[in-house]
């Protein structure tokens, strides 16, 4: 637990072993901000998944090395898999009359080995068919070919420029210190330099113009065309 502030907000009586518990105004905003700051990065990454198919970004990585894509292709959908066919081995044993509840420990753990080689038996068929298929298709064998490319339109470019405007933008506000807020031992002003609204402003303009992108896309046809 966190007790460092000046700004003491409640104090626990004295208690074996841990003494006086102290809850401070700096700590509790601490904790909200880095529990916002942890919240932000699991959005970020659960709207790149709706917005992004895996396929797609490793199609893009394939056409420079096709090998490392096809590896993490594969190992990307291993659990999913392995999950599956679990969960369909386990059904073909139950409907055959086996209780993986009923017995004793021994009995149970017995169970669920013979289950557990059936999976991996299953797994290394699976994996000799990848194989099979490709050798077929003559895979490593010559430059790979690609029955489907993924255009880079303007838009895609817009907002790549947008995003390293701001990556550098906030690089910058890290090299100088601006934008920085101390919360110990006494809580700071939020813009103490000048600077630093300017400096967040630029870091925000360049994550607001996919908004904007797509604003225009759903309102103006013009625009909808060109990008």
């Amino acid at each position: 637990m966190n007790q460092s502030g000046n700004t003491v907000l409640w104090q626990s009586p004295h208690l074996p072993l841990a003494g006086r518990l102290s809850v401070t105004l700096e700590a509790v905003l601490y904790g909200a901000a880095m529990g916002l700051r942890l919240l932000n990065i699991v959005v970020i990454f659960c709207l790149y998944n709706l917005i992004v198919h895996p396929d797609r970004i490793l199609n893009m990585i394939s056409r420079f090395a096709h090998k490392p894509a096809l590896v993490i292709s594969l190992s990307t959908r291993l659990l999913p898999v392995l999950a599956a066919s679990l969960n369909n081995i386990r059904e073909a044993q139950q409907l055959r009359g086996v209780d993986f509840s009923d017995g004793s420990l021994k009995k149970r753990v017995g169970r669920y080995t013979a289950m557990l080689n059936v999976l991996m038996i299953s797994s290394l068929e699976d994996s000799l068919q990848i194989a099979e298929a490709m050798q077929a298709r003559a895979f490593g064998s010559g430059p790979r070919s690609i029955y489907r490319r993924d255009l880079f339109r303007p838009r895609d470019g817009l907002c790549l420029a947008g995003s390293i405007f701001s990556l550098g933008a906030a690089v910058y506000c890290i090299i100088n210190d601006l934008g920085s807020y101390t919360f110990f031992p006494q809580l700071g002003s939020l813009f103490s330099n000048a600077a630093s609204l300017p400096a967040l402003g630029a870091v925000l303009s360049g994550l607001t113009l996919p908004a904007l992108l797509s604003w225009g896309w759903n309102r103006c046809r013009y625009l909808k065309l060109k990008i």
